[in-house]
């Protein structure tokens, strides 16, 4: 019988440089002038094949051995260190979910100590962050990076949900790394990639793990809209008002802008466009610090927040895999609360604001012309150039 702890020496030559796997197994087992020593039976495993089926698959991926007659069977030398990778991940940013990433951190550590002849290499991670999709994941995308790069030969994690909750994407990924020989271990699902069964019952486990997180959606959707339907607010911060525990606070500085730029508009018929220059000249800032602008003004001219009302559900998230908002335009019903909170304005000054935006879009859209090609330079003055060639609305 072979004695599979005897390690072979092969002078190996590399007939295809741009092999994926045959880069990394020089990388690791390669010395000097090319030659690679390796146990066969350590290869055997990383591809869960034969010793024969590995040889043909290291020739097919350019690894040819030019002197087979030259190795030493009386050389015994220890099996090499399986250099091991782990990953965890949580979901939110919460102590309960940060004490549990360090848990998983410590469980690493301590499952990779009791296997001698594997090596710790590095633990990635990532924190509050969804598995449904991978482009926000540093961690895992630092973690394939390591593998292109070869600096390990297994990974670790403790069940399929932790790596993604995405069927295509795990499929995908874990067949990524075992074409360049880097198994992945689900430790609680005991799921090994480089079994032969490994990829079926991975398949279950993922399809399994994306329907948790559908119907998880679907849970959080359904609880959101039951709290927005109690009043809770869901949003951020807004001129004139700041959202603390769903709840709307009236800023008084603030309000008194919002105050003010209404009554410019309705009462005293003044364009966006102007308004915009009075609160510039005025130094009345916006709530985030950005220059006023028409776009700017409009939406507060719009928000039904500042006469007291909530309307929520403006947006909305048809797929729980891409978490991409989109505008709802009647796909899901709004949840609107009337005289919900402190108004800034009164109800007859809004809805004369809305009824004003309502006829100068008409009469603006029925008069448009398009503004003729100007032959003159523009003067330097900025707001020079906003009274001569800038159209404003008609008041």
């Amino acid at each position: 019988m072979w004695n599979y702890e005897k390690r072979l020496q092969y002078p190996v030559n590399i007939t295809k440089p741009n092999a994926k796997l045959a880069q990394v197994i020089i990388s690791q087992y390669g010395g000097p002038d090319g030659e690679m020593g390796a146990s066969m039976r350590y290869l055997s495993q990383r591809f869960s094949a034969p010793n024969r089926i590995c040889m043909g698959i290291l020739n097919d991926i350019g690894v040819s051995f030019t002197d087979c007659s030259s190795y030493d069977r009386s050389t015994s030398t220890t099996p090499p260190l399986l250099r091991t990778a782990a990953y965890c991940r949580v979901s939110t940013t919460t102590d309960e979910q940060m004490n549990s990433l360090r848990s998983q951190q410590l469980y690493f550590e301590e499952y990779i100590s009791h296997h001698k002849n594997w090596k710790l290499e590095q633990i990635y991670f990532d924190e509050g962050i969804s598995g449904t999709q991978i482009k926000n994941r540093r961690g895992f995308h630092q973690l394939l990076q390591s593998a292109c790069e070869g600096k390990f030969d297994l990974i670790l994690t403790k069940e399929v949900s932790r790596f993604a909750r995405n069927t295509v994407d795990t499929l995908f990924y874990t067949r990524q790394l075992k074409s360049m020989g880097i198994g992945v271990i689900f430790t609680l699902d005991q799921i090994d990639t480089r079994a032969s069964d490994g990829e079926l019952r991975l398949t279950l486990m993922a399809g399994i793990a994306q329907e948790e997180s559908r119907k998880t959606s679907q849970r959080v959707k359904w609880g959101q809209r039951r709290s927005m339907e109690r009043g809770v607010v869901f949003g951020r911060d807004l001129l004139g008002y700041t959202v603390t525990r769903g709840k709307l606070q009236v800023q008084p500085d603030e309000a008194a802008i919002v105050r003010k730029i209404f009554q410019k508009y309705t009462l005293e018929h003044k364009s966006t466009c102007t308004i915009a220059r009075e609160l510039f000249l005025e130094h009345l800032p916006s709530k985030k610090g950005a220059p006023w602008s028409s776009t700017m003004l409009l939406k507060v001219l719009r928000n039904e927040k500042y006469v007291g009302d909530l309307c929520q559900k403006k947006t909305f998230t048809p797929d729980y895999l891409t978490h991409q908002k989109k505008y709802n335009h009647g796909e899901e019903g709004f949840v609107y609360l009337r005289n919900h909170h402190t108004p800034l304005i009164s109800r007859r000054l809004w809805e004369d604001t809305q009824a004003e935006l309502s006829r100068r879009s008409r009469k603006r859209s029925s008069s448009f012309t398009p503004l003729p090609v100007l032959q003159n330079p523009l003067p330097e003055d900025p707001a020079s150039i906003s009274e001569l060639y800038v159209l404003e609305e008609n008041r």
